[in-house]
């Protein structure tokens, strides 16, 4: 939707300006998230505290034991966004050697434990996507059709030509094991865009809403369902989300809660991991009397910080690039017509 409404094919300078803005979108309020994760955990350094298995833990442990290269690929994924997802592949042994993950073994840690904010692994797969979706949108819709049942396929033979422990990781994990759903939503837009104006009779409002319910009911269910066929579960799953998400778009699309809900998730989805370390803290459960220890708390207090810092990063930081980002694309839009 972007691509077709904002950057329009033909604009001078379309494909950097959608990867520059992008850009602009995404890694600002990454950064951010990484500092006060950071911050955090030089403070429960200096303080004893830092958690079992923590990453800072294993990033000394990198450098002081000569794993530069490796160091340097974490510090470069976690900061660029790009790889996170591949780590989720690898264990490290007791002597800090990557090999494939292959189940949980005696001394071997998760490849992805070393990150700062390893949770924040769907931002490679959302950044892959970005760089191949000029590309993508240029395909007919059989073609999109081609590359999701490529993808489909890929998940199904990976057990077969690897380990299941791999080929579980890699499903849930691993960029191109993702990349249909993304293509999913290139189909969804262009259903959306040949109902948005299109006003239905009684009859088609019915179907619009049993297609909702329909998938409502998938979610509720998925687990009987995937029980009884995994890869039926997944078909339906989705299928019924891609016809699902026109039709709540179009309820929606000029909602203004929803789309405060919207702009709120993807920090809270940052700093929210942070915000729970914190609040188990020792000194912070010697403050409180351990009320986090009650788990109904502990997650009220963490959504309601997170929803917090997560306003302020959005209006300290994210809204003046945005309107920034809105100028060059307005810039972009002038120069075409002068």
């Amino acid at each position: 939707m972007i691509l077709a409404e904002k950057y329009r094919a033909g604009h001078p300078g379309r494909l950097w300006l959608f990867y520059s803005n992008r850009a602009l979108r995404i890694l600002p309020q990454l950064w951010m998230a990484i500092l006060a994760e950071v911050a955090l955990a030089f403070i429960l350094l200096g303080f004893g505290s830092l958690p079992e298995g923590h990453w800072l833990t294993d990033l000394r442990r990198l450098f002081h034991e000569g794993h530069l290269g490796l160091l340097t690929a974490y510090i470069t994924a976690q900061l660029s966004g790009f790889g996170v997802d591949c780590f989720f592949l690898f264990s490290l042994s007791p002597d800090l050697i990557p090999s494939l993950y292959a189940g949980k073994m005696e001394g071997f840690i998760r490849g992805w434990r070393p990150l700062p904010l390893a949770h924040a692994w769907s931002i490679s797969c959302e950044l892959c996507f970005y760089v191949a979706a000029p590309f993508l949108t240029r395909l007919r819709s059989w073609g999109l059709a081609l590359v999701i049942l490529g993808s489909a396929l890929l998940l199904m033979a990976l057990p077969r030509l690897t380990s299941p422990s791999f080929a579980s990781v890699a499903g849930s994990f691993w960029f191109p094991m993702q990349f249909g759903y993304f293509v999913l939503g290139i189909l969804s837009y262009r259903v959306y865009d040949k109902v948005r104006t299109f006003t239905p009779s009684t009859g088609l409002n019915g179907v619009r809403i049993g297609i909702v319910a329909a998938l409502g009911l998938s979610m509720v269910f998925y687990t009987p369902l995937a029980a009884l066929s995994h890869t039926l579960s997944q078909i339906l799953l989705y299928g019924l989300a891609a016809l699902a998400i026109p039709v709540l778009f179009q309820w929606s699309v000029r909602s203004k809660w929803d789309r405060s809900v919207g702009e709120l998730s993807y920090p809270v989805y940052l700093v929210h991991i942070t915000v729970k370390t914190a609040l188990l803290a020792p000194w912070i459960n010697a403050l409180f009397g351990g009320a986090f220890q009650n788990p109904f708390v502990y997650m009220l207090t963490t959504m309601t910080i997170s929803c917090g810092l997560s306003w302020v990063m959005l209006r300290l930081i994210d809204l003046p690039i945005n309107q920034w980002r809105q100028s060059r694309v307005l810039k972009a839009y002038a120069r075409r017509s002068g």
